[in-house]
């Protein structure tokens, strides 16, 4: 009884007057203020950096451990809930709420009202990540509501929004990984590790973490695809120690392994398995057989993002050469195409490699004239480094026809079409035709730039905004209008220095 009492008027003192002159000094008082003006605004990006100072100078004046601390910690941990689009946050908003959560069980017992919210709160936040934590949320609203209809009863208004607010957040579905986890323990205690009927086990919770992995920020998402690829691995050995292995799961389950080390970007092990592979590939099926061709583009993708573009062509040739042949019967080996054609054209592109790209760029626009065939292609960026092909070939009627085609099949016009438009103007001289397009995509920036602050920082966008400038700089500069010109250059330089 002393004890309920003691926390229900410390819950009074800290949390119900939060802002008195003699519990917070005058910059903490208006830092908290700030936060939750910012709160009332929907604007939880500067919220959490009001919280984040707030919980400093309260550890500064009240030490790490107090319960008005725990507060702020508290409020950090809702915040930065809010922004949960931010991937990496995840593992530090858990820790905030379990943080607030030691120091509440530990100064107000863990009956306390107080405690049963950051529960409550903390569920909600497993309730909405995107891999297997609901077993965990489902124990926190439990834990959370009993202290609740515990200490107001079923009825009270209270426990009536908390129990709703239950409804709508609590996990739907089954939590696949969480059980399969459990399971397995299970499994693998009375059959051992290495049972053959634990091979599939094995192979689904991979699949399970992996998939869980991409959509986890980035601490979370590592240890994810560290899991997976274990879990990989002891199937494999399973498949691969029976008497006859089947080399199509075995293929399989290395395709899957050599995805996961990519994400890890663990790319020399990659290689040497796509390199086995496509032996194993070509022995089993052929040279001229989809499977091979998609060996052939999957080295060449590695090599790709390695930077080793010598090496990456010479795999992406075969694959064209593939997926070209099976093309006339099969529409998957045609997006297949399509999808080479771009990869390859890109690298020619990026090194100015134009007389190349231009074949390349030519069949892909006839592949996806119609609309299909886009799967994995950034295509309105593939019409546009065609059209700047296309402009210093002079075939200045194609481009117009080009961006006109692009512009019907889309209601949003992408992003540098008025840009790639100017260019096209400007070649022909048409002064005050480029001109005018220039300004119109610079506007387009400036709108997307007031909707969304955080482009300011975006590299593509910087790069695209200070490429305009650039443009315009060029058209002045052509015309004898040396110092706008350089204005314009400047602003440029500005932009892609910019943090």
């Amino acid at each position: 009884m002393i004890r309920n009492m003691f926390s229900i008027w410390l819950f009074m003192l800290v949390f119900v007057s939060t802002g008195s002159a003699m519990a917070q000094s005058n910059e903490l008082r208006g830092v908290v203020q700030q936060a939750e003006e910012y709160q009332t605004r929907n604007d939880f990006f500067n919220a959490t950096d009001r919280w984040f100072t707030a919980l400093k100078l309260a550890e500064k004046e009240y030490g790490p451990n107090d319960i008005r601390t725990a507060k702020m910690v508290y409020k950090l941990a809702l915040a930065y809930r809010k922004v949960g689009t931010v991937k990496d946050k995840r593992l530090e908003i858990e820790g905030y709420f379990k943080r607030a959560l030691a120091i509440q069980k530990k100064i107000l017992g863990s009956e306390n009202e107080t405690v049963a919210e950051t529960q409550f709160e903390l569920a909600v936040y497993y309730s909405f990540l995107p891999w297997g934590r609901c077993l965990d949320a489902e124990e926190f609203y439990k834990i959370s509501l009993d202290v609740f209809e515990k200490a107001l009863g079923p009825n009270h208004p209270k426990v009536v929004e908390k129990n709703k607010r239950y409804q709508k957040y609590k996990c739907q579905g089954e939590p696949r990984l969480e059980l399969k986890i459990r399971a397995l323990a299970i499994d693998e205690k009375k059959l051992g590790a290495n049972h053959p009927d634990l091979a599939e086990d094995y192979k689904e919770i991979a699949g399970l973490y992996f998939s869980s992995g991409r959509l986890a920020g980035k601490d979370i998402g590592a240890a994810m695809f560290a899991k997976s690829e274990s879990y990989y691995l002891r199937s494999l050995a399973i498949h691969e120690n029976t008497f006859r292995p089947d080399v199509t799961i075995i293929l399989s389950l290395l395709e899957n392994l050599v995805t996961v080390l990519e994400f890890q970007k663990k790319y020399d092990e990659a290689l040497t398995i796509r390199q086995n592979s496509l032996s194993v590939l070509i022995n089993k099926f052929g040279t001229n057989h989809p499977k091979v061709a998609g060996a052939y583009f999957s080295l060449a993708q590695i090599f790709k993002k390695q930077k080793k573009y010598g090496e990456a062509e010479q795999y992406y040739k075969p694959a064209i050469r593939i997926y070209n042949k099976l093309s006339e019967t099969s529409s998957n080996s045609k997006s297949n195409l399509a999808l080479s054609l771009y990869s390859l054209a890109e690298i020619y592109h990026g090194q100015d490699r134009y007389a190349k790209a231009y074949p390349l760029y030519r069949k892909l626009m006839d592949i996806t004239n119609d609309g299909k065939y886009t799967s994995g292609i950034r295509i309105d960026d593939a019409v546009l480094k065609f059209s700047q092909i296309l402009i210093k070939h002079e075939s200045y009627e194609e481009v117009k026809t080009l961006i006109s085609q692009r512009v019907e099949k889309n209601a949003k016009l992408p992003l540098l079409f008025f840009n790639t438009l100017g260019q096209l103007y400007l070649a022909q001289q048409r002064y005050n035709d480029a001109e005018a397009q220039f300004n119109r995509q610079l506007t387009v920036f400036e709108n997307r730039q007031q909707a969304d602050p955080t482009l300011r920082a975006d590299a593509i966008f910087k790069q695209y905004l200070a490429k305009t400038l650039v443009n315009l700089g060029n058209l002045n500069q052509v015309q004898g209008r040396t110092n706008k010109a350089a204005s314009f250059f400047n602003q440029a330089e500005a932009i892609k220095k910019r943090k």
